[in-house]
């Protein structure tokens, strides 16, 4: 016997015991589903990938869950199943009793969560508007002034080995991740913003389920050089990756696979130069860089640091028409602009820094006839700070 679950429009009550999701691949459906459903195995790993994906920001305004309706249907045939031989089963009667203790327990639950996220949003803490449930589990650790308390929080959870999410935002005074983080194999959310790690762990090509890496730190170790992004294969919105002058050679590049990810939207890539140690070879640096190509649904480009004379082709070209947002600075060896005007939804531009850079001319407009005859269509801002010796020449349109 089948379980149909009711369609409502928005404008309808939610029965006490029900809860409203939004279910399908594509086009969103509202339904109401018996809370007991929450118990189920098969709702519960979806409501994992709820967390990871959405955290308190539901797009649709209620519960999101990304599965397909059927998922939802099979569910509700096997409770509907159990809840017909209750009748002829005093097993099953009890199990559904406790069940129905359990989710009653799962509603007033819900309704701390809620809470909980609604008091954050209303004090405006950055730390919070993007928080999940782990955040209740104790795998969100902020920086309370006190190193010895943030590591040791930080070991009791990563014991744990199971976890999904992992934030350690605005850690300042931490400088190293446990070295036992390769075994959080499950971990699917890694958030280290503003925490001035000096490397990463060994072995980080073992967390091949990460969907978000905020930032990765190169080594000069093998264990922890840049080479360790390419296992993970579905890092999803924004990475940044310091300390590139560690990449010795495109070849170490290259297996960072960051062509390979499509779900990156926002790049920043950082060099730290010391003119003491490093020796800049100009072609190699723009052989790695080219090597850290994204792929062309790319937003929001950041780069400070670099040290080659010219920027790689792929700078400038127009098949990355998602471009919004770049920010070029530091690049103090640069003589040339890249052909940033053939760019068609670039909005904000800002450079500075340039210290070698002599003139702004036609190349930073279009490289070749072939290109965007209008240069900088969308353009809405642009900015040019601390470049002492540069000029802008005439360019006839």
């Amino acid at each position: 016997m089948g379980f149909k679950l009711p369609i409502l429009h928005k404008k309808t009550s939610v029965p006490k015991g029900y809860l409203a999701v939004y279910v399908g691949e594509n086009q969103k459906k509202r339904l109401v589903i018996p809370i007991s459903y929450l118990n189920h195995p098969s709702i519960q790993d979806l409501l994992s990938q709820v967390e990871q994906e959405f955290g308190f920001d539901h797009p649709m305004g209620g519960l999101t869950i990304p599965c397909r309706e059927d998922c939802l249907y099979e569910v509700g045939r096997v409770l509907g199943d159990a809840e017909l031989k209750q009748f002829t089963d005093k097993r099953v009667k009890k199990w559904l009793v406790d069940l129905q203790d359990a989710l009653y327990s799962a509603d007033d639950f819900l309704d701390e969560l809620s809470t909980k996220a609604a008091i954050a949003a209303a004090q405006g803490d950055p730390g919070n508007h993007s928080s999940s449930w782990s955040r209740l589990v104790d795998s969100y650790i902020e920086d309370a002034g006190d190193l010895e308390h943030i590591v040791g929080r930080l070991d009791s959870v990563v014991a744990r080995k199971k976890i999904l999410t992992l934030k350690l935002v605005r850690c300042s005074k931490l400088k190293m991740l446990p070295v036992a983080m390769k075994d959080l194999v499950n971990l699917r959310h890694l958030d280290i913003t503003d925490t001035y790690l000096h490397e990463m762990p060994k072995s980080m090509n073992k967390l091949k389920k990460l969907q978000f890496l905020s930032d990765y730190v190169v080594g000069k170790r093998e264990e922890n050089k840049i080479k360790e992004l390419g296992a993970p294969a579905d890092l999803h919105k924004s990475i940044y990756i310091h300390n590139l002058e560690n990449v010795v050679n495109s070849n170490e590049a290259m297996d960072a696979r960051m062509c390979d990810n499509d779900g990156i939207d926002s790049m920043r890539l950082s060099w730290w130069w010391n003119e003491d140690e490093n020796i800049v070879d100009f072609q190699i640096e723009k052989d790695i860089f080219d090597e850290l190509r994204p792929l062309n649904n790319l937003k929001e480009l950041e780069m400070s640091g670099y040290m080659g004379t010219r920027f790689p082709d792929w700078l400038g070209h127009s098949s990355y028409h998602n471009i919004t947002n770049i920010t070029l600075d530091g690049c103090r060896n640069c003589c040339m602009l890249p052909s940033l005007g053939q760019f068609p939804s670039l909005k904000h531009l800002k450079i500075s820094k340039f210290e070698r850079l002599e003139i702004v001319g036609a190349e930073f407009y279009q490289k070749d006839e072939s290109c965007l005859k209008t240069p900088f269509p969308m353009l809405e801002t642009l900015g040019f700070e601390s470049m002492p010796w540069c000029w802008c020449s005439s360019v006839r349109g």
